[in-house]
């Protein structure tokens, strides 16, 4: 079964309310399967934007219930489950995938997945737990989670790593380390159509302003760079908390013709900078809460777009940036080396193009978006196997 042949096998895709993430998207959109778009806001579940109680015909409260909803909330969850053994939502999502036969979930983030483990225990439905980054390292969630965790991988049948470090830190964290597949993302291919400038003299960042990706660091490297080569520019496309930070230290570092801030871009504005750049850089750090790195798809975009990268030795980046192959690595909080490799680049364009070409050929051969999606689509297929009440014909899949 190739990604362009649909399967019959249902599979419910778990998120949060609105994804924006491009790998959440492919999932949803490119996965070869009857895909269900489950998402678990605040107060209820839904499936493609309609509420599960609609979708079940309960959407008009009963007496009970409007009962209920006059009560405190501590009194009026005792009431329900006590006297009037009204269903709660999760018991009404167990029943929904039940009804729709679902033959897998497919829950995106270690959060989402812990909220769902009871519910598939008690739909006997496979649960799969992609993570992504900061849902394996983040100690205030690791904190929040705890026993959700604890509880989740005992009844996931497999938990998704996107980098060796996340395997890692998924087994460390108590996951069985026979549950644990490693799947790296792929970028989108429309990356792979990008020519970079190697005769500008224009870098490009591309990710939210956290601090685990340590924008002022990469500002910081970028001024000193720029005490050498005076012509060199900065596009930071992008936000989030530190942009604040960010836009002081532009000012105080005399940074303000040198440094464009351009925000959150669409995939294609990002594509015409990267057109404009001759190097891709990214200071990811482990953050002081805890925060890591996964595997930043924007390191695997600029990749594919042939740039050569400029960053650290943190978490799954090296997994894709091969130093002194298709990029540079340097340490992290080592502004020292991240200054050096920008001069590098900055004055061997030569070198800056091979680097950049030889990125493009490892992605293309190791991290497409079609050998991501053909691992997962075998791991979902592999997991609904194991459902004993589903309708289940797949056997197989796509060779990765």
């Amino acid at each position: 079964m190739g990604l362009n042949e649909k399967s019959s096998l249902r599979v419910a895709v778990a998120t949060y309310d609105n994804p924006t993430e491009t790998f959440i998207q492919a999932h949803l959109e490119r996965l070869p399967f009857d895909v269900m778009h489950i998402s678990r806001g605040a107060r209820h579940y839904s499936d493609g934007g309609v509420p599960i109680r609609k979708l079940l015909g309960l959407d008009h409260p009963s007496f009970p219930e409007r009962i209920c909803k006059l009560l405190p909330e501590v009194v009026s969850f005792r009431v329900r489950r006590r006297l009037f053994r009204i269903a709660g939502e999760d018991e009404l999502i167990s029943r929904y995938l039940r009804q729709e036969n679902t033959a897998v979930v497919l829950a995106e983030y270690g959060m989402i997945g812990a909220y769902f483990a009871s519910v598939c225990s008690d739909a006997g439905i496979p649960l799969v737990v992609h993570f992504h980054g900061a849902d394996a390292t983040r100690r205030d969630f690791l904190n929040e989670f705890k026993s959700g965790y604890t509880e989740m991988f005992k009844i996931a049948t497999t938990c998704i790593a996107v980098s060796e470090k996340m395997r890692c830190d998924l087994v460390s964290l108590g996951c069985p380390s026979e549950k644990v597949a490693l799947c790296p993302y792929g970028p989108n291919e429309d990356y792979l159509l990008c020519k970079p400038d190697f005769d500008s003299n224009q870098l490009i960042a591309v990710g939210r302003l956290t601090p685990k990706k340590a924008p002022h660091l990469t500002l910081l490297a970028f001024a000193h760079a720029v005490r050498t080569l005076p012509d060199l520019r900065l596009v930071m496309i992008g936000d989030g908390e530190l942009r604040g930070v960010c836009e002081d230290l532009i000012v105080s570092l005399g940074l303000s013709e040198k440094v464009k801030f351009c925000g959150t871009q669409t995939p294609a504005q990002i594509r015409e900078e990267i057109s404009r750049s001759f190097a891709f850089i990214q200071h990811s750090v482990h953050a002081w809460d805890g925060d890591c790195e996964g595997t930043p798809v924007a390191i695997l975009e600029a990749c594919a777009a042939g740039l050569p990268v400029i960053s650290t030795r943190h978490a799954g980046i090296p997994d894709t940036v091969k130093h002194g192959e298709t990029g540079i690595l340097v340490g992290e909080r080592d502004v020292a080396a991240m200054t050096e490799a920008i001069l590098v680049y900055a004055s061997d364009r030569r070198l800056a193009s091979l680097h950049g070409s030889s990125a493009r050929e490892y992605v293309c051969s190791n991290l497409s978006m079609e050998r991501h999606l053909n691992h997962l689509s075998r791991l979902l297929v592999e997991a609904a196997s194991k459902n004993r009440f589903a309708e289940f014909t797949e056997r197989s899949s796509s060779p990765p």
